[in-house]
């Protein structure tokens, strides 16, 4: 679990690439395809398309497949910067926000 795209989240279920890359290099695949009906956060279709397998991967619950798409996307450097600049030009509230609206409310009250 050494590869940066598999190490940053967690998943208690998975199991590592190099247990996947084992067993496609020591196991024949029926028409070079792997088919994961339980594939959680992506490890065996991640790890046999990178070996030139065609794979497809399932999964019930919706947290793990979007950790899935996550770490097949291939983000853009430059939007990054770009919207965490945009995220440190937001004003800072000088006081607690429970208590900025609070204040805010009462004042629209009265």
């Amino acid at each position: 679990m050494k590869k940066p795209r598999h190490r940053w989240f967690y998943y208690k279920h998975g199991f590592s690439p190099e247990l996947v890359h084992y067993f496609i290099s020591n196991y024949s695949i029926p028409n070079n395809c792997l088919v994961d009906p339980f594939c959680g956060v992506g490890t065996a279709p991640i790890t046999a398309s990178e070996l030139g397998l065609t794979s497809y991967g399932f999964d019930v619950s919706p947290l793990p497949i979007e950790i899935c798409l996550a770490k097949i996307s291939n983000p853009d450097i430059d939007k990054i910067k770009k919207n965490i600049g945009r995220l440190l030009k937001f004003k800072l509230y000088k006081e607690d926000i429970d208590a900025y609206y609070l204040k805010n409310r009462l004042m629209n009250i009265f």
